[in-house]
């Protein structure tokens, strides 16, 4: 076939690894929020893993799966806002009732607002392989047209 229509190919698989890619770190970023966090926050982050492990269909397309993990995301989102939040609060109370507890509220806090940002970046990672998946739709409907033109 054409020089063209195999370039749209090569690039249909590259975009497919790197959205398969991010999709994988994800999962393992909720796993390490599962193994490292209390619950209910661990719970969300279990529930995640587990649903970013399944097939995630056509983006776009409304599958159950795709509703699960954004509802599951939110779910996380909120629950890590929340642990920080109250782990902040704590600290505060504490400030001066002696440098070991204030320093054991800290460094709680200092565990949620990293938590926090994993919450975050797994939300970041998500969008991306979102957007990579966009673009693979894309090059697969110019790779079609490059083949039907005969390029």
């Amino acid at each position: 076939m054409g020089i063209y229509a195999d370039n749209a190919h090569e690039l249909v698989v590259t975009f497919e690894g790197m959205t398969f890619d991010l999709r994988a770190k994800a999962e393992a970023l909720a796993a390490y929020i599962a193994r490292r966090a209390n619950r209910p926050l661990a719970d969300h982050a279990d529930e995640l893993a587990k649903a970013l492990a399944k097939d995630p269909g056509d983006v776009g397309s409304g599958t159950q799966n795709e509703a699960d993990v954004e509802r599951l995301l939110d779910l996380l989102d909120k629950e890590s806002r929340n642990a920080m939040q109250a782990a902040g609060a704590a600290a505060r109370q504490h400030w001066g009732q002696g440098k070991t507890e204030f320093g054991d509220f800290r460094d709680a806090y200092g565990k949620m607002a990293g938590l926090r940002q994993t919450v975050l970046d797994i939300r970041k990672e998500l969008e991306m392989a979102e957007m990579h998946a966009l673009a693979t739709q894309e090059f697969r409907n110019m790779e079609k047209g490059l083949r039907e033109a005969g390029l």
